[in-house]
């Protein structure tokens, strides 16, 4: 007998619709093919799979509009398909010298230069860049211990040198853990740095004031060691009255640097500051004053280095993946989706008390976990049970629990596309972008729970743009040896383009180039220098002709350069994902105020645990990984485990029960 068609299979086996062919959907119909559930099939809105990886092949060399990096090592599924693959880039040929994770230490190599044409000396912008990226990280990490001392969590230390830790501290670092609270400690997506013996470990400390500022400019290692037991919020502050954001943070780090160093003028210590906070708004897709400080320690680091690189572009290991883990016939590009309708199919026995389905669902949120090694699409029946939901959890659940049948027969899903066309299923995986779900939330029929909505609407999903500017020969714009430059804007000389023709400003009034960082190579495309935007500033330059944004960028460069004949870029590439109605952003973060519980309603299974007939996945579902690839396809696999314990624990029952009746 022949096999049914994708989305038209027989009722006696499990049939699954993953919307969206990104990272998390592949991964997630990959894993159920490979676990024997076979009736898979992928609707992706766009002509092309892959979501937000984007490699653009240009005459020489390529560069990645989307994701970029592979962020450890040890247990990331993306770095082990990059491996496995042939896709990593020589290490010796980026690493050296840079922080295991992104820093501001790792632009120490650039040149750092000011609106009015000058060069700031090296040993300056290290002394500042090392000693704010400290205080930084400190203030974060005092924050951290008083609130886990607090929630009586203890506070564990975590060193980075894997090669000499105790097992049990190991263990701590292993992102396969369960446990929320063993992340390691250390400022958003900054990781401690990297010297010539690997990632070294540093004792987190709290800001000081005053003198002391001069020490952590002399030796911020030290200044952390002999220093950090000062505070630099008071120990008798209530909970209540600590800021949930790094606002703190920039004030104290203001503060401290504008005492220190008298070598080195204010106006140029504020550009300094103002330049590492513009370098925060990329890297988190947001503000310091809009990340939530609460929710510090949530995100999981994982062991190695956090900056990898691939030789071909990480849609090449995207392109691999899916040809090994989708059929062709599984597969529909084009076909955005309008409504997904579910609801509770007819209930089977009813289990008995303390079964696996039985009785009250568990309580709390247990981690996401990640795979041991072997591929992301193997061990898919692993121990891991994923999330689970409870009544306190989700209140109208026990409204869904009452539906007996849906209105389309024997399967509780139907997904309606655009065309018409239907897809009847038993489940559905939705890795739509959270923009896309932020826009799109009355596609639920019936709507999603009122906990589950509003943690939608409350998780942050920022805007990070990238534009390329193409020459054919460098050599012609930065000397050799120059990694890049920084752009240290000066309150006396802020320049305004000649080519700047927009009306249009951020809410502040500003201009969407204000405060740009600068540029960097690109170690895929010899001829290319990247610049990085975020925020309203990126969506202005979205909306801009690409003639206009590269005239621009060239005279901000050329001013900074000092260099009025600086030659013109041929070309200019640039990503649109704001623009991008399937997208609406780039990833996500937690934003100031929204309980990070809250966050974690967006990995659970609805209508429960037990019966997963919707989950939402992608990068923003991720509990500990979330703004990332490798979260991106742990939530894939996580949906997957969910389906098929259902099937097994329904195979269990049906078994019991024949032979109940046998007896």
């Amino acid at each position: 007998m022949e096999p049914s068609p994708p989305g038209t299979g027989s009722p006696e086996k499990p049939r699954v619709v993953v919307v969206g062919a990104g990272f998390a959907g592949v991964a997630a119909a990959g894993a159920l093919q490979a676990a024997g559930i076979c009736d898979v099939i992928v609707l992706e809105a766009q002509d092309r799979a892959g979501g937000r990886v984007h490699s653009v092949q240009l005459e020489d060399g390529l560069v990645e509009l989307g994701a970029q990096f592979i962020h450890g090592e040890r247990g990331n599924q993306l770095y082990e398909l990059a491996e496995r693959y042939g896709q990593l880039l020589d290490s010796a040929l980026y690493q050296s010298g840079n922080s295991c994770d992104s820093s501001v230490e790792d632009y120490l190599s650039h040149h750092f230069l000011t609106s009015d044409g000058g060069l700031l000396a090296p040993g300056s912008a290290t002394r500042l860049l090392r000693a704010a990226n400290h205080i930084f990280r400190d203030y974060a990490n005092s924050f951290f211990a008083r609130r886990t001392a607090r929630a009586n969590i203890p506070r564990r230390t975590l060193p980075a040198d894997h090669s000499n830790a105790t097992p049990s501290v190991q263990a701590t670092r292993d992102p396969q853990s369960s446990d929320p609270d063993l992340n390691c400690p250390s400022l958003l997506h900054n990781g401690p740095r990297k010297t010539e013996g690997g990632c070294q470990p540093e004792d987190s400390g709290d800001v000081v004031p005053g003198q002391v500022a001069l020490h952590a400019l002399d030796d911020p290692d030290d200044y952390i060691i002999n220093y950090g037991g000062q505070s630099g919020v008071q120990e008798g502050e209530e909970e209540g009255e600590e800021e949930d954001s790094f606002a703190g943070v920039l004030r104290k780090c203001r503060e401290i640097i504008l005492h220190a160093d008298e070598d080195v003028p204010e106006d140029i210590k504020l550009a300094l500051l103002k330049w590492m906070e513009q370098w925060e708004y990329t890297d988190n897709a947001a503000r310091l004053q809009d990340v939530s400080l609460h929710s510090y320690g949530k995100y999981g680091y994982i062991q190695g280095y956090g900056l990898t690189v691939t030789c071909s572009g990480l849609e090449e290991v995207f392109r691999v993946f899916l040809q090994d883990s989708v059929p062709r016939d599984c597969l529909l590009l084009n076909t955005p989706v309008s409504t997904i309708m579910w609801a509770q199919p007819p209930p089977g026995p009813t289990p008995p008390p303390g079964s696996p389905d039985g009785g009250p669902a568990q309580q709390g949120h247990p981690q996401e976990r990640q795979e041991n090694g072997r591929g992301v699409t193997r061990d898919i029946g692993s121990a891991d049970r994923g999330p689970t939901s409870s009544p306190q959890d989700l209140t109208e659940t026990r409204d869904l629990q009452r539906h007996q049948q849906g209105p389309h027969g024997a399967r509780p899903v139907r997904v309606v596309c655009h065309d018409g066309r239907e897809f009847c299923a038993d489940h559905v995986i939705v890795t739509c972008s959270m923009g896309c779900l932020k826009r799109e939330e009355a596609m639920f029929q019936p709507p999603l729970p009122d906990e589950v909505r509003r943690a939608v609407r409350q998780m942050g999903f920022g805007v990070v743009a990238k534009v390329f500017l193409l020459w054919d020969r460098l050599d012609q714009v930065l000397e050799p040896g120059v990694e890049g430059v920084q752009f240290l804007w000066l309150d006396s000389r802020h320049p305004v383009p000649r080519a700047d023709t927009t009306a249009r400003k951020t809410q502040n009034g500003g201009n969407w180039y204000d405060f740009l960082q600068g540029f960097e190579r690109v170690e895929s495309h010899k001829g290319a220098l990247l610049t990085w935007l975020a925020g309203e500033e990126a969506e202005i330059m979205e909306s801009l002709p690409e003639q206009e944004v590269k005239d621009v960028l060239h005279e901000l460069m050329a001013r900074f350069l000092g260099n009025p004949q600086l030659p013109r870029p041929r070309h200019v590439v640039r990503s649109m994902w704001h623009a991008n109605s399937y997208v609406r952003g780039s990833y996500s973060y937690i934003p100031a105020h929204m309980d990070p519980q809250s966050h974690d309603l967006l990995s659970v299974p609805l209508p429960s645990a037990q019966n997963p007939v919707l989950q939402l996945c992608g990068e923003a579902t991720s509990r500990r990984f979330y703004s990332t690839v490798h979260g991106a396809i742990d939530s894939g696999i996580r949906a997957a485990r969910a389906i098929v314990r259902h099937h097994s624990q329904q195979s269990t029952r049906t078994e019991d029960t024949c032979l109940q009746g046998q007896q």
